[in-house]
């Protein structure tokens, strides 16, 4: 995928459909489902129509690849931005990050 300068979000969400069906591709027999490529978009690709929800599927591909650290920054990316969108208190943040792999919080279930 080549980045347009002009591109108003079609950039992100084709990482983000990328990045989801190499989540939930089967694994193959002795391995896991990770793709040869890293199917996880750089930070500034990020879908723009709403960031929440990417950073928080990107945690779980990111989480899949055995990458934790960054999945956890991912997912604690998307609760700062639900929090400043005042669609998660504060406290609710630290409950879902206190999490091994965190919920997924009803702001981005409804988006579904």
């Amino acid at each position: 995928m080549t980045e347009d300068p002009g591109d108003t979000g079609g950039l992100g969400i084709a990482h983000d459909t990328l990045a989801d069906s190499y989540r939930r591709r089967p694994a193959a027999p002795g391995g896991r489902g990770v793709p040869a490529s890293d199917p996880t978009p750089a930070r500034g690709r990020i879908h723009h129509g709403h960031p929440p929800c990417s950073h928080w599927w990107l945690g779980h591909t990111l989480h899949d690849l055995g990458r934790h650290e960054e999945a956890r920054e991912s997912w604690r990316e998307s609760l700062d931005l639900l929090r400043e969108a005042s669609l998660l208190a504060p406290i609710e943040g630290t409950d879902y990050l206190a999490q091994p792999v965190p919920d997924t919080p009803e702001s981005i279930r409804n988006q579904l």
